[in-house]
């Protein structure tokens, strides 16, 4: 009995003896462990951080439905710059804008998006706001185009575009003489970006209307295009182009909207 009796007691020595050395590992293990599950969790990559400039906070004047008031004036959201001048009703750059109209005959609204009047939230995804994009023959100095502050570049990721009412009434059913599009006519929208030096980083065409190979498309829908081809940028230009066989009405004049601007954000 005594045998037994001290064959467990050095047996339990011995059990107690490794236990201690498997502690002594694992309580030098554990740090090691905990690295690797940090490095493990800063290892991977972040999920992107956007801002967006959405023009909802652009202040109209009462009754208004834009935020022309004087001859010239501007709007910054996010550190960009949208500027407009009016010139004797002749407007050109960038106005604010919560109207929606759709016109088939006479002169239509300038600063408009193509949807029924009286459409409520006229804006992209229900909002109430969003930007025209005005190029005109007599305004020269104020351009389709917005930018950042000197120096500055962003990187643009999207935006949401849509048919102004002027270039919609164009394209679906003309103007007084000047016909409607037919067969072959195509109105497409290219979107420029430049760096802060002023060169050109890249352009996305997006076709607003499309009347070749049997098509009959014209946009009356926001529509979110992908600009991230374009980089890091200082400004956006817009420029709409048509064939001369579509005899639109001041040919060097035309208009697009836009909303929902989407940038990287910048890391503090």
């Amino acid at each position: 009995m005594s045998t037994i009796s001290l064959f467990n007691r050095n047996s339990l020595t011995i059990i107690s003896k490794k236990a201690n050395k498997m502690k002594k590992v694992l309580l030098l293990a554990l740090p090691l462990m905990a690295s690797i599950v940090s490095c493990s969790d800063d290892d991977g990559p972040s999920a992107p951080v956007y801002e967006v400039i959405t023009f909802e906070s652009c202040e109209f004047a009462e009754g208004k439905t834009n935020n022309v008031s004087g001859s010239t004036g501007e709007y910054k959201e996010l550190d960009a710059t949208f500027a407009w001048k009016d010139y004797y009703t002749m407007v050109g750059g960038d106005v604010v804008s919560s109207l929606a109209m759709i016109s088939e005959a006479g002169t239509p609204t300038a600063t408009s998006v193509a949807l029924p009047e009286g459409t409520e939230h006229a804006g992209a995804d229900g909002s109430d706001k969003f930007l025209v994009l005005l190029n005109d023959n007599y305004v020269k100095d104020f351009l389709p185009e917005f930018s950042f502050a000197p120096g500055m570049e962003r990187q643009i990721v999207s935006l949401q575009i849509m048919n102004s009412t002027a270039m919609y009434q164009y394209m679906k059913y003309g103007y007084y003489s000047y016909a409607p599009m037919a067969a072959g006519d195509y109105c497409d929208a290219t979107i420029t970006g430049y760096d802060a030096q002023g060169n050109e980083t890249a352009a996305v065409t997006v076709t607003l209307a499309d009347f070749r190979d049997g098509k009959e498309f014209i946009m009356e829908q926001w529509t979110e295009i992908d600009l991230t081809a374009l980089g890091a940028v200082n400004k956006v230009a817009f420029a709409l182009t048509w064939p001369d066989s579509w005899s639109k009405p001041s040919p060097k004049n035309y208009s697009v909207c836009i909303d929902n601007v989407k940038f990287l954000k910048v890391e503090e």
